[in-house]
């Protein structure tokens, strides 16, 4: 015999079909809808005319926001489950958020700088003035610095205590022996020259220069190997000039200056001291006494050894035992070419 229940359950419209389904329908079975799975990063849903959407693949900051899946649109109920959205706020292209004041930054970037972004207050920090240093706690032209000798600086302020000066050509420097100068404003009171070679110094003795006003009172000469020279006994010279005329007047032939006494070379009797007014044969400076060389008596102190024997070149007193030519080699007489 045929079923009577089985063709009520092939006609949709029967109640034992409707019996069959609801239960289904009202336990809440569900299956994942594709367009959500497709593209994690995108979720749009429509929950009262609010829509979530994006998150930018820059993201540092993360909020999660729960969309009901319930939510009705027209006359379609939407039973997808709960989805997870994020929101993003960017940083800048360097990783350091914003800032508008300190109060915004921390460690190890505590400071809002000028161009508005967090900072340590380093070295080569902007700045606009010492409020955004902090390690380099001077506000300098090229930003945050210490202001050590080679540091650009506008005036001293930007310069540290160890080098104060700002020089003319606009770096810190010490403005000590050495220190590059452009002026003699840009060097202390220890090296107050500045050089023709553009370095502070005192002027001692071997310092460089070019004219006699890169010397000092200690070597005031500029002699002719480029250094700042006393001008004494023995220093190098081209003329009189690169010697000191109280010491050593006088520019001997051998470019060394001298005072002009026995033994020191000479040029004529020009170039001899008063004690040892003759420039003998011997290219020396002599008094012209017993045994010095001579060309004629005018060599020879015409008190002392008046007398240029011709014999042996020398000045001579004429005493006996003295060489002589005659007698007027002799305070007496001249007998076989001895004086008597």
């Amino acid at each position: 015999m045929r079923n009577p229940r089985s063709n009520d359950l092939r006609r949709p419209g029967s109640s034992a079909m409707v019996a069959l389904l609801l239960p289904l329908a009202t336990s809440g079975c569900w299956e994942p809808n594709p367009l959500f799975q497709d593209n994690p990063f995108t979720t749009t849903a429509t929950t009262e005319g609010t829509t979530s959407s994006t998150m930018d693949s820059s993201t540092t900051v993360t909020s999660t926001t729960m969309v009901d899946p319930s939510t009705t649109t027209g006359d379609t109920t939407d039973t997808s489950p709960p989805l997870t959205t994020t929101s993003t706020m960017s940083t800048d292209s360097t990783g350091t958020p914003p800032c508008g004041d300190d109060g915004d930054c921390s460690d190890p970037t505590p400071l809002c700088g000028p161009d508005g972004a967090c900072q340590s207050g380093m070295a080569g920090d902007p700045c606009d003035d010492e409020s955004d240093c902090a390690d380099a706690p001077l506000c300098g032209p090229a930003g945050c610095q210490v202001g050590v000798a080679g540091d650009p600086c506008d005036d001293a302020s930007d310069c540290d205590a160890g080098a104060p000066i700002c020089t003319s050509g606009s770096t810190c420097e010490v403005g000590d022996e050495g220190s590059p100068c452009s002026a003699e404003g840009d060097c202390n009171m220890d090296a107050p020259i500045c050089s023709s070679g553009g370095q502070c110094q005192d002027g001692g003795l071997g310092d460089a220069c070019g004219a006699a006003n890169d010397c000092g009172a200690a070597a005031p000469i500029c002699g002719p190997g480029d250094a700042c020279q006393v001008g004494e006994e023995g220093d190098p010279c081209g003329s009189s000039s690169d010697c000191d005329p109280a010491i050593a007047p006088f520019c001997a032939p051998g470019g060394q200056c001298t005072d002009g006494s026995e033994g020191d070379p000479c040029a004529g009797d020009a170039t001899c001291s008063a004690a040892a007014p003759y420039c003998a044969p011997d290219g020396l400076c002599h008094d012209g006494d017993e045994g010095d060389p001579c060309n004629n008596d005018a060599d020879c102190d015409d008190v002392l050894a008046p007398y240029c024997v011709p014999s042996d070149d020398m000045c001579h007193d004429g005493s006996p035992g003295d060489p002589c030519q005659n007698n007027g080699d002799c305070m007496a007489n001249c007998q076989m070419g001895i004086c008597q």
